[in-house]
């Protein structure tokens, strides 16, 4: 039996434009965000994409030369220099980052010390300090003459070390322990709230069982944060792939030494900036995307939960 409304001719349907002029009111409230959104979201990812078959340099007309950007960048052994940088940062610095954020985050939440709110602002303090004045602040102390390191170094009887010169065999080990230094306390964040997620009965049941503290840890707690864990992957992905301000501020933007603090956010800012090749910028952007994209797939594949 048909309803009321199937009887009704198709001219008595309200269309989407009466909808909107009725309910102008919320539709007014919510355009600022699609208005900004496509300014500054939608517009630059779809002109990238058509700029990264373009050569230009901002200045002349655009000309399009299809593919090339791409065979150049796959040539291009300063590409490979700094996505191999980057890789190199982003594995070799997450690794511990991550497990000593776990770790953190795990005794914060069992209780075993007091202040638990002094020290998790402590942890989160250098995420919100500028980026740039901590890369300044650790390239003075790696410094070769003034550095607190080298100072350390020369009073125990050793030789200065050239972190930010040389070879550039210590760059990136500077960048290094920037990285890991200002964003520890954001993932400890993470997983405390996640933590703190877990009900206090699977605790104090695997107390009465005689549970030890790593058997609590591997059996109830990394199991019940599996999806935090996924979630922080990801951003770990995006965040090394847009490593920027260190390496940056540190080996500036022809990466130092040999190249070794390169990275690939650095290599787009000079090809865009420093010598206008906005096309093959775009062109690195693009691939930079898709290799994110790749990733972040791979570590919801292996971590994510097969429901």
């Amino acid at each position: 039996m048909s309803s009321h409304t199937d009887t009704l001719p198709a001219h008595r349907h309200p269309g989407l434009l009466k909808r909107m002029r009725r309910s102008w009111v919320p539709y007014t409230y919510i355009a600022p965000f699609y208005i900004l959104f496509m300014i500054f979201m939608a517009f630059p990812i779809v002109f990238s994409l058509y700029l990264s078959v373009q050569h230009w340099d901002g200045l002349s007309p655009m000309r399009f030369i299809g593919f090339d950007n791409f065979m150049r960048l796959a040539g291009d052994p300063m590409f490979w220099r700094a996505l191999n940088n980057t890789l190199f940062i982003g594995i070799v610095a997450h690794i511990p980052m991550l497990l000593f954020a776990l770790v953190v985050a795990f005794i914060l939440d069992s209780g075993f010390i007091r202040s638990q709110h002094l020290y998790r602002t402590i942890y989160f303090m250098p995420v919100v300090v500028s980026s740039v004045a901590i890369s300044i602040v650790f390239s003075n102390i790696f410094g070769l003459r003034s550095g607190i390191i080298n100072l350390f170094v020369v009073m125990l009887g050793g030789q200065r070390i050239n972190f930010l010169g040389g070879q550039g065999e210590w760059i990136r080990l500077v960048i290094m322990t920037i990285f890991i230094w200002r964003w520890l306390g954001w993932n400890m964040v993470i997983y405390l709230a996640g933590l703190q997620s877990i009900p206090g009965e699977l605790y104090e049941s695997a107390r009465i069982d005689g549970a030890s503290w790593p058997q609590v840890l591997f059996r109830i707690s990394l199991p019940m944060i599996r999806p935090v864990v996924l979630f922080s992957l990801v951003l770990s992905v995006v965040g090394t792939f847009t490593l920027f301000d260190e390496p940056f501020v540190v080996a500036g933007v022809e990466g130092g030494p040999n190249r070794m603090g390169l990275s690939l956010m650095v290599l787009l800012y000079r090809n865009a900036f420093r010598y206008s090749r906005f096309g093959y910028a775009a062109a690195v952007a693009l691939v930079m995307t898709i290799m994110t994209v790749i990733v972040a797939l791979m570590n919801a594949k292996l971590f994510g939960k097969k429901d």
